[in-house]
């Protein structure tokens, strides 16, 4: 229905439908204010459908005419494209340019360019180390662990009568565990002079821990858990009968014991057996995890009697199995007490498998030793720190003893010295390379006492790579060198290994075998000068086909005769979401009919691409002379036809330079073409975005019919208001005139 003002009105009290009767009135003169819409609505859809016209210009227009486009026709470095074949040798990539000449060189790599580089001498290891104070006296006889040299295993082990005589004296267990690591793994050089200190293993203790580490560079100890102690609490023995009575009470029950202060519960099911108990048990301890996953429920029967037991495993610390105090479980089966420890390394704070190869766990003073290590205090309750300041080509680097590895390499490289840190865990080899190739890279370490009164760093430096088997102060040993190489027998000193003369690339990775000489050779690329070629041509098929499409194509008509021009909103309303799609898809179809921009830009292509072009020795070169003419159907509207043979060889016969000039000229006009009627486009329809979306031949019209159609709609919004005025004066004299018959046949007696 019609409305045009938003007013509540209550209508029809005379008996006569005003609403339905004004509204047919309003739609019949809403008419023209359709047809105002429609009209704009249609030159919308032409300003829309020259716009994407002009983004598909453009899109082509980047692809294959914008100068610095990996396809583009315009780029003499795309049309000249080369290839480069290397014989003679290895150690020399070559990579040539369109600005290269085709022709050959001859390469000679006599010295690579290097960094200057220090190579610690290896073998590098560090200590297994405790991580706690240990108690010598909680050793007994049942206690063990191996160690393993390079591979080859002992058993350590001591006497309850070595331990007695030890008691709590940490350094005589370390003198007693050394004397049996001796007798294990023997001595080198002279033990009559250092016995401890020459020997291939060795024990130490440090402030209160046992450390164990190996003699000599890249011997490898490995310490783990021996067989373990035996730690069981036996049950007490009951026959089967009496045990078929305490299962039968058990069955369909919730019981429980304390591992320790955990609590575990046990949901027994009916018709319990032995076996079944002991499975149901074990997955509780499982479950729960902490002290309870070290310890295993088993049982045991012999001659009519059954026993269970509670077992220790991997456990390095006592356990306590004890009555829960709501359930009779654990002192029914007489199953009380306490499990020992089985590990022996936990008492020392070492993990089984532990080695001494440098890790995560190796911090840096642990390494290098003491290099000069200052207290820091802490700031906001943050512990004190150990730091030491090292100088590298005179940056100053601030180490903490307490990182590891990674930070301490992480410090060293991103510290702006210019050098890289690395470690080959395998040979325990610290590197440190400088950045930057060549003579200039070089690095030194260390610095005296500044002008600022800061203190000199050498004497720490020194330390630090000394304790890193690095030799610092050899400081000319390892210089950066230059390389030389000598191209078209001429001699050159570079700071690289990378050299680019004459639009070709040099990469040298080996130096030349004596008696060698390496020949590069540069010629045309034709492959990637066709693929552009044809990749252009194809695309502009495709462009000239659409344009002529767009052009040639009219307007569709519907059943009516009348043409799909935009709906009004009662009309969406009578339509579902697909047929209003359609609708639309059929009338922005033909918006751009015999449109003379279309018809000015193909033309104005199609003559381009016809021009000859003139080459610097006067000759003139035709698209033609590429194998590339128009078809001779003249359906096609100017479609290019490419022989391939004739490509090629024309591509082969024809300078490169020359190919890329006649492209270069044919897509510097073709460019002109498409920026001419982008900028027709854009003053007849605009542009999406910017001043040329609102300042256009065509908005502007919208924009008139815009003023109109609001004009017409306050035109009928009066309108209607006077109706709905006239309408009820017109219902009023009607009520009344009712209300005075009404009143007169009352009075006759009707």
């Amino acid at each position: 229905m019609v409305m045009f003002t938003n007013v509540n009105r209550v209508t029809g009290l005379s008996g006569i439908d005003t609403e339905s009767m004004i509204a047919q009135i309003m739609r019949a003169e809403s008419t023209r204010l359709d047809r105002l819409n429609r009209r704009s609505g249609v030159i919308q859809w032409q300003q829309q459908a020259y716009r994407n016209t002009a983004n598909q210009l453009n899109l082509f227009q980047r692809e294959f005419l914008d100068i610095l486009g990996p396809n583009s026709i315009r780029s003499s470095t795309n049309m000249n494209s080369r290839s480069t074949t290397v014989t003679g040798g290895s150690g020399v990539t070559a990579t040539a340019t369109g600005g290269a000449r085709p022709g050959s060189h001859t390469v000679r790599v006599n010295q690579l360019a290097s960094a200057a580089q220090h190579t610690g001498t290896g073998g590098l290891t560090g200590s297994i180390s405790g991580d706690r104070q240990f108690r010598p006296q909680d050793l007994d006889a049942n206690d063990s662990f191996r160690i393993s040299l390079n591979g080859t295993t002992r058993t350590i082990e001591f006497t309850q009568a070595e331990l007695d005589a030890v008691g709590d004296d940490q350094q005589a267990f370390v003198d007693l565990l050394n004397q049996r690591l001796a007798d294990e793994f023997g001595v080198t050089g002279a033990p009559e002079v250092d016995p401890v200190n020459n020997q291939r293993v060795q024990a130490r203790l440090v402030n209160g821990r046992l450390e164990i580490d190996a003699r000599g560079a890249g011997n490898t100890v490995t310490i783990t858990e021996g067989t373990g102690r035996p730690s069981v609490i036996e049950g007490a023995r009951t026959n089967e009968e009496s045990m078929e009575g305490i299962l039968g009470i058990w069955g369909g029950t919730t019981q429980a014991f304390l591992v320790g202060d955990q609590r575990i519960e046990v949901v027994f099911g009916e018709d319990l057996t032995a076996a079944e108990m002991v499975s149901q048990v074990n997955a509780a301890l499982r479950a729960a995890g902490g002290a309870a996953a070290n310890v295993q429920f088993t049982t045991d029967t012999d001659d009519g009697f059954i026993s269970f037991s509670f077992r220790a495993v991997n456990s390095d610390e006592p356990i306590t199995i004890g009555n829960a105090p709501d359930s009779n479980f654990a002192n029914a089966l007489g199953v009380t007490g306490t499990l020992d420890r089985t590990n022996t390394l936990g008492i020392f704070g070492i993990n089984s498998g532990a080695q001494n190869s440098l890790d995560s766990n190796h911090t840096i003073e642990s390494i290098v030793g003491n290099i000069g290590w200052e207290t820091r205090a802490g700031e906001d309750g943050a512990p004190d720190s150990r730091i030491a300041t090292i100088t590298i080509n005179g940056r100053d680097i601030e180490l903490d003893a307490s990182w590891d590895i990674t930070r301490m390499q992480n410090a060293i490289n991103n510290s702006g010295a210019g050098v890289t840190m690395s470690y080959d865990s395998l040979a325990g080899q610290f590197t440190l390379t400088s950045n930057t190739l060549g003579e200039r890279g070089v690095i030194e370490f260390g610095r005296g006492a500044n002008e600022d009164g800061s203190p000199a760093t050498t004497a720490n430096t020194h330390a630090f790579f000394q304790g890193l088997r690095i030799n610092s102060q050899a400081q000319d040993a390892n210089t950066g060198r230059d390389a030389i190489v000598v191209i078209n027998n001429t001699e050159m000193q570079l700071e690289s290994n990378t050299f680019t003369h004459d639009g070709i690339r040099f990469d040298f990775t080996q130096e030349t075998a004596p008696g060698e000489t390496i020949t590069v050779e540069v010629g045309n690329d034709t492959s990637r000068t066709r693929e552009i070629i044809e990749g252009f041509v194809n695309a502009y098929n495709a462009l000239i086909e659409e344009l002529h499409s767009l052009r040639t194509t009219g307007r569709p008509r519907t059943n009516s005769g009348g043409h799909f021009d935009p709906l009004t909103d009662d009309e969406r309303r009578e339509m579902s979401a697909d047929e209003i799609r359609l609708w639309e898809e059929q009338g922005q179809t033909g918006m751009l009919h015999r449109s003379e921009i279309l018809e000015r830009i193909t033309t104005d292509m199609r003559r381009q691409l016809n021009n000859p072009i003139e080459l610097p020795d006067g000759t003139t070169v035709r698209l033609s002379d590429f194998g590339i003419t128009t078809s001779s159907d003249f359906t096609e509207r100017g479609r290019l036809v490419i022989d391939e043979t004739r490509l090629e060889a024309a591509l082969q016969d024809i300078p490169s330079e020359d190919v890329a000039r006649a492209f270069g000229q044919w897509g510097n006009a073709i460019n002109d073409s498409i920026n001419n009627a982008t900028t027709a486009i854009r003053n007849r329809a605009g542009a999406e975005t910017g001043v040329a979306s609102t300042q256009n031949h065509m908005q502007s019209r919208v924009d008139r019919y815009d003023r109109r159609i609001r004009v017409m709609e306050r035109q009928l919004e009066r309108m209607e208001m006077r109706l709905f005025a006239q309408f009820s004066r017109m219902e009023n004299a009607v009520m009344q005139s009712n209300a005075q018959m009404d009143f007169l046949f009352s009075m006759m007696g009707f």
